[in-house]
This record gives C-alpha cells, sequence and structure tokens, in this order.
C-alpha cells in the first residue's frame, strides 16, 4: 500500500497579503489577509482526511504617538 501514496495527494492552496497604508507621518495602518484551503482529489474522504478551509484576517496599528 505504500507504493500507492502518490495517488492519495490533496489540492493545496496557500494565499496571503499584507497591506499598510500611511495616514501621516506617525501614524500606520494595516491589514493582513491569510487562506489555507486544501481539498481531496476525490469527494470522499477517509477518517483523520478532511478537508482543510481556513481564513484568518488581522489587523495592526502602528503609531509614533506619545500617550500621556
Amino acid at each position: 500500500s505504500g507504493c500507492w501514496n502518490w495517488l492519495l495527494v490533496n489540492e493545496r492552496t496557500f494565499f496571503g497579503f499584507n497591506l499598510e497604508h500611511q495616514v501621516n507621518e506617525k501614524l500606520i495602518l494595516g491589514a493582513t489577509y491569510l487562506r489555507l484551503l486544501e481539498q481531496p482529489l476525490t469527494i470522499k474522504s477517509n477518517y483523520g482526511n478532511e478537508t482543510v478551509n481556513n481564513t484568518i484576517i488581522g489587523f495592526n496599528l502602528n503609531s509614533d504617538l506619545a500617550i500621556i
């Protein structure tokens, strides 16, 4: 059965990007998007080989402002 493992290959897609916008010289806003998708080549899946469909969205703030 070990020689047939190449037939069990899944289709995997990993995609992501990061956007940043400089509002002014002391403030930068950003956002990140990540996506992981995995699908088997056959419709039927075995236990432990379920499909994966994950999405992560994040936001960030980079500031040089003094907080009193």
